[in-house]
């Protein structure tokens, strides 16, 4: 109730506000010979704007997304100026009776209407501000949007254009969100933007940074996976960035947010076709740790084999396809448009970045590396890769064992940095993408500390690639390695 009576208010004043600071707009000054109902008016008419705003701003986005892309936003303006002219037509078009009459407007009538449209959404930008309306809210991101499934099957050509229309939408909510944010918890306003967010959201916690890089760690969380890999690529390239920056950034690689357990569950069920009790003799429901893409489940089969269960977050098959094709076209425009764009081939670096992403999604491709990657290391008796459960692994749901202790512990590693953690006679490593500790090696250490060494060869940094197979000294794009053994 707080929430409307502030957002009539403030659309009242900016109204207002509107019509005195714009030289073609002004009050119809018969009107304000009753001053009661004028009062009254102006409120009523804040009122529909803010009715109009809410039901029309949402439809017209999600109909005319790939026009806004096309002009960079600025076809937003022409949206705001729509729902300035359908808000208040009626207050100053010509009427029988005057006294129905609010404003006047002097010609050409839809010049001032769409500079007042620009002028009042500017003023609201303001206005919210200060009052905190809108204001992010802690886990809103996690909240679940039952249609992205009837949405994902909305393809044709392969391409949703709804679904894609509607991510522009939801990602311009949420970015001028915590743009918001940024200017107003940082200005003399702040005192007065946490008074009435106290007050609006007394039921649920707006989030309070201490930075603007915390803040804007929270908006690409916000924003979804696609754009969490984007801070996980920068906080691997971070030198340059301030501290501060970079402590933000690193908590991209594994301190994201996990989804309700209960849809956790439901994944599982809907994509193994049974439910957790039949496929799991035990099922750890706090996750074991969280990424962008997925999350982790500590289980234990029917046979008495521990596993870790893997599980993709829900719907995103269908919003990151959508967020990849809205990044294309905009390449594709801003390479149409702008020479530096051509020649650093801006489309085919989004278009390499896109089909890392889809093919990480499709989990049959990292079980298939896990089975030729094992083939490939049987020639070595001291090195064990787990086995994956082809029957318990789907394209979005995927378990492997893990052989040796069960010490997998959260939050154990720094930066997402795969690092040899010894836990017994086993090698441990921080998985790059949700961080739980991993398998690496059967460790027999000698009195020299050296794994899995016949003879005396020594063995340094390997990785391997999305192919599985080792190769010496290679390491992952942000100059990580992906698997180390022993060395002296």
């Amino acid at each position: 109730m707080v929430y409307f009576i502030v957002r009539i208010l403030v659309n009242a004043v900016a109204l207002l506000l509107t019509l005195f600071l714009l030289p073609g707009l002004g009050i119809y000054l018969p009107a304000t010979e009753y001053v009661i109902i004028f009062v009254i008016a102006v409120f009523v008419y804040g009122a529909v704007f803010a009715f109009l705003n809410w039901l029309l701003w949402p439809p017209l986005l999600v109909l005319t997304g790939q026009f806004v892309v096309w002009t960079y936003g600025l076809f937003l303006v022409v949206i705001n100026t729509l729902i300035f002219y359908a808000a208040t037509s009626d207050i100053w078009e010509q009427s029988t009776d005057d006294t129905l009459r609010l404003m006047v407007v002097s010609p050409p009538i839809w010049l001032w209407v769409f500079l007042g449209g620009l002028l009042m959404t500017a003023l609201l930008f303001v206005f919210e501000g200060i009052t905190g309306l809108d204001s992010p809210l802690q886990n809103w991101s996690n909240r679940r949007r039952p249609y992205w499934r009837f949405l994902g099957k909305l393809t044709f050509g392969g391409r949703n254009f709804l679904a894609e229309n509607l991510r522009i939408a939801e990602s311009l909510d949420t970015i001028q969100r915590y743009v918001r944010e940024i200017i107003f918890a940082n200005s003399p306003f702040a005192p007065v933007r946490r008074f009435f967010q106290r007050i609006i959201y007394w039921r649920r916690k707006p989030i309070v940074s201490t930075s603007t890089a915390q803040t804007v760690r929270y908006m690409l969380q916000d924003l979804g996976p696609t754009f969490v890999k984007l801070g996980q690529i920068v906080s691997s390239r971070a030198e340059q960035l301030p501290a501060d920056w970079r402590a933000e950034l690193a908590q991209l690689q594994s301190q994201v947010l996990p989804f309700p357990t209960a849809e956790a569950e439901a994944i599982v069920a809907r994509e193994l076709g049974q439910p957790i009790s039949a496929l799991y003799a035990e099922f750890d429901m706090e996750p074991l740790a969280a990424a962008s893409t997925a999350q982790v489940h500590k289980a234990v089969l029917p046979g008495g084999q521990k596993v870790v269960v893997k599980i993709q977050r829900p719907d995103i098959d269908v919003t990151v396809r959508a967020d990849l094709n809205v990044m294309r076209d905009l390449t594709r425009v801003t390479e149409r448009r702008f020479e530096w764009a051509r020649h650093t081939d801006l489309s085919g670096i989004m278009d390499e970045y896109a089909d890392n992403i889809l093919l990480e999604l499709d989990y049959t491709n990292e079980a298939y590396n896990g089975r030729v990657l094992a083939e490939n290391m049987r020639i070595f008796p001291n090195i064990h890769v787990p086995d994956i459960y082809g029957k318990l692994s789907t394209p979005g749901d995927d378990a492997g064992i893990c052989q040796g202790r069960e010490d997998h512990q959260r939050g154990s590693h720094r930066r997402g940095r795969v690092g040899p953690h010894r836990t017994g006679d086993n090698l441990y490593a921080c998985d790059r993408e949700t961080g739980a500790l991993r398998w690496l090696f059967s460790w027999r250490p000698t009195s020299r500390q050296r794994a899995c060494q016949p003879g005396n060869r020594q063995h340094h940094l390997l990785g391997y690639g999305d192919d599985g197979r080792l190769e010496h000294g290679k390491t992952a794009g942000d100059g990580r390695p992906d698997l180390v053994t022993g060395g002296r």
